[in-house]
């Protein structure tokens, strides 16, 4: 799989306070359970678009924020 660079820096940014506001409430102790596993899993998959900017939705969909 070719992974070519689809996220600017703006996009990559508001991904980057969104992986905060997902994270930290897990840490304090606010959402337990299942939300704080789902809440992580989304951060993991904002984390990865994030540090490669690549985006694979933007990609099915041929969108590009660059």
């Amino acid at each position: 799989m070719n992974f070519k660079r689809n996220v600017g820096f703006v996009d990559q940014l508001l991904r980057a306070l969104l992986i905060l506001d997902l994270i930290i409430p897990c840490v304090v102790g606010f959402a337990t359970g299942i939300v704080a596993y789902l809440m992580v899993i989304v951060a993991a998959l904002l984390m990865f678009s994030c540090a490669t900017a690549y985006c694979w939705i933007y990609d099915t969909l041929e969108v590009t924020t660059l």
